[in-house]
């Protein structure tokens, strides 16, 4: 059968610099990265998606996604990202399955490090029922070109909690998102 839960067990801080993008997800995975102030590092060449997830009921946790053209997409339902910070990314996330949650992540939190980075669109949301931010644990996006948030369609998406900082808008609505 296939794996279900990957556990990282390698140094906090690490940095896993990948040559080729990751194949997509298309099985139900956890993906446990190391709880702390050092996170790991996935590294892309800024090109593909870090997580193409296209099943349901994907969690993860405690990384970080820098340099991918997409950090994360959720294209299924029920995924759970808790502390999966999105750097240096043309997009960070994009969801556009239902009733997933993003709760405790970070665009461009490595900007005290390196002040240039940007991204062109934080968390672009194409799904109904989702989740971002909470009261414990508030999502921060910062330093985008365009919205911090977009909401392009769907409904009934909570959007709470979220501190936006230095982005070209802060929460958009556009087409037929609400």
């Amino acid at each position: 059968g296939a794996c279900r839960i990957i556990n990282f067990n390698i140094p906090a801080t690490s940095v896993i610099e990948l040559q080729t993008p990751l194949r997509d997800i298309e099985t139900t995975v956890t993906i446990n990265g190391i709880a702390g102030s050092n996170l790991i590092t996935i590294e892309g060449q800024g090109t593909g998606i870090g997580f193409n997830v296209n099943k349901n009921q994907f969690e993860a946790n405690n990384l970080i996604l820098t340099q991918w053209d997409v950090g994360v997409s959720l294209n299924a339902e029920r995924a759970l990202i808790e502390t999966i910070d999105v750097n240096q990314s043309n997009t960070a996330y994009t969801i556009n399955g239902d009733y997933n949650e993003v709760y405790g992540s970070c665009v461009n939190c490595d900007i005290e490090s390196n002040t240039s980075a940007t991204t062109a669109a934080g968390i672009v949301v194409n799904g109904s029922n989702n989740a971002l931010g909470s009261i414990l644990f508030p999502n921060r996006v910062i330093r985008t070109e365009s919205p911090g948030i977009e909401v392009v369609s769907g409904i009934e998406n909570e959007i709470l909690y979220n501190e936006l900082i230095k982005n070209g808008e802060g929460i958009i609505h556009t087409s037929n998102g609400n």
